[in-house]
């Protein structure tokens, strides 16, 4: 494995002029900075819509003439799954790996008690992890059948209504537990503007689960692939991004380590804007490449990654 020369440049520039090797190196010497004439990096829409730098702006980057070769250790990790359902497991059981029964639990206990907190409601009773895994298998539905509003899943016109949620649940039920479902206790949230503040409280013991879950169900391959996802939305979300480069312009972004081979997703973090408590001399490329990657850390695996993550001058994690 090799490190090779690498050469940025402005839009818009000459190739022709690059590449004239006594040019080139009268106008660049050893160490040159990355970006505009005036140092300033280059953005796309999208990295402009972070609100963040990818690199801090001291970043430099080192030009070298000849290739320099690295001795790379054999990867010898185990990989592929690890879990012990057979071939001819159905879907169902394969949910439940990432969607375990803890997860389950936690929503139960938390809408329970989120029902408890609010107002006396005469029409509520407790919900059970039986009724909330319907409650679940309903939304997965609902994606999949969709109709202009979920009341129509009950309607009585034969084209329209879905009998098996009618044997499942009454609209007002499923009014109730849409109404009080959640997933982490409201008192525990840190206000905007105190420091521990998590804009994802609602949702972080999913994420943290789900987290687990993906590392634990798969053992990764040695190519690993770090980039972005958007998963579309267009409702109210402190976390929604714009990015009009994108197919999905609107969503979530989503940083993503993936296996290459597989195209498992073994670890995530949703982008949720500028951070503020961060180490200034680290961009955003680089930290997002360092989390995604604690884990691998003397595993000898191979990360790759666009040029968005490679602004700053150490590679090393």
């Amino acid at each position: 494995m090799s490190e090779q020369n690498s050469l940025y440049s402005d839009e818009g520039s000459d190739d022709n002029e690059l590449s004239s090797g006594d040019e080139w190196l009268e106008n660049y010497n050893a160490e040159v900075d990355h970006g505009s004439p005036d140092n300033t990096p280059v953005v796309s829409d999208e990295e402009a819509n972070d609100e963040d730098d990818a690199a801090p702006e001291n970043a430099e980057l080192v030009w070298r003439e000849t290739y320099e070769e690295l001795d790379i250790d054999p990867f010898i990790q185990i990989t592929g799954p690890s879990h012990n359902l057979n071939p001819n497991a159905s879907e169902l059981e394969y949910f439940k790996l990432f969607f375990d029964d803890n997860m389950l639990e936690k929503i139960v206990s938390q809408t329970n008690q989120y029902a408890a907190q609010k107002c006396p409601d005469p029409l509520w009773s407790d919900t059970t992890r039986n009724e909330i895994s319907a409650f679940i298998g309903m939304q997965i539905l609902m994606g999949i059948n969709q109709l202009p509003d979920y009341s129509f899943y009950w309607s009585n016109n034969k084209y329209l209504g879905n009998q098996g949620f009618k044997e499942v649940m009454s609209v007002k039920r499923y009014e109730k537990l849409n109404q009080y479902i959640h997933c982490n206790d409201i008192e525990t949230d840190v206000p905007v503007d105190q420091p521990g503040h998590d804009k994802l409280h609602k949702i972080r013991p999913l994420i943290d689960s789900s987290l687990q879950n993906f590392a634990a169900r798969y053992n990764p391959n040695k190519n690993q692939a770090i980039d972005e996802a958007m998963v579309a939305y267009k409702g109210r979300s402190v976390a929604k991004q714009y990015i009009p480069s994108k197919p999905t312009k609107w969503g979530f972004k989503v940083w993503m380590r993936c296996d290459s081979k597989s195209g498992y997703c073994h670890k995530f973090d949703i982008y949720m804007g500028k951070e503020t408590a961060v180490d200034s001399t680290k961009g955003l490329g680089h930290r997002v490449v360092e989390k995604l990657a604690e884990d691998l850390h003397h595993k000898n695996h191979h990360l790759y990654f666009d040029s968005y993550f490679t602004f700053h001058n150490d590679l090393k994690l």
